[in-house]
């Protein structure tokens, strides 16, 4: 039976951990401090998995609908969908890492040393006050 978001709010917190199942794998996690856990259970090479999707009311239950079915059509191609948000996630960080202030702050970092206090001072002042705003990302 699908869960609906009067049924999500009544949900109180017991002596120890307990689940309420939604539809197609998705369910929420109700821990004794009171946290709501979105957790999207499958089987993936034989294997029973949970996926963590998120904390409710943060993510709200049409979000949590929606990452599963994300999900469930990476399962349904036999792709770990786990393994391909980890993968997401580090394709973000590097671009991130490769941005001209990234590069500019290490660059700086290993240099800094080498220069008086005053060239220091100048030097990062007109990197953030000049560069970083306009080309920086």
């Amino acid at each position: 039976m699908a869960l609906t978001d009067k049924q999500l709010k009544a949900l109180k917190p017991r002596d120890k951990k307990y689940t309420v199942t939604d539809q197609h794998g998705l369910m929420i996690e109700v821990r004794p401090n009171g946290g709501k856990y979105w957790t999207y259970r499958f089987r993936l090479n034989a294997k029973r998995v949970d996926m963590a999707l998120g904390v409710y009311p943060i993510v709200t239950l049409k979000d949590a609908r929606e990452r599963r079915d994300d999900a469930r059509k990476l399962v349904d191609r036999d792709i770990d969908p786990r393994a391909a948000r980890k993968a997401e996630r580090e394709t973000r960080r590097n671009i991130a890492a490769n941005t001209f202030e990234a590069l500019a702050r290490e660059w700086y970092a290993l240099k800094h040393t080498e220069w008086s206090d005053s060239h220091q001072q100048r030097t990062i002042r007109n990197l953030e006050h000049d560069l970083f705003p306009t080309i920086g990302r």
